[in-house]
């Protein structure tokens, strides 16, 4: 629903700035919401799947990383294990 109310927001204000200034300075269609929504969508699965190879990359290699400190791999990490 995120996807969809941020694309339609976008829709609009380009709307509205355009019905502001009198003219048109960039078209306004419904199919930038219909490929922002699908492009959200793809992105999630795509985020899934690299949380999935994440954290098991992490299992199956013995790597002497300590997760609980506060460095980017162990938020990827933290990201990754809420989303499976």
């Amino acid at each position: 629903m995120l996807a969809i109310s941020f694309g339609t927001i976008i829709e609009s204000l380009q709307l509205i700035i355009s019905l502001f200034l009198k003219y048109t300075y960039r078209v306004i269609d419904i199919n930038d919401i219909i490929f922002n929504f699908i492009g959200v969508i793809i992105g999630f699965y795509i985020f899934k799947i690299f949380s999935v190879l994440f954290i098991k990359a992490l299992n199956r290699i013995d790597l002497k990383v300590d997760l609980k400190s506060d460095t980017i791999l162990s938020y990827i990490y933290k990201i990754s294990k809420e989303n499976i």
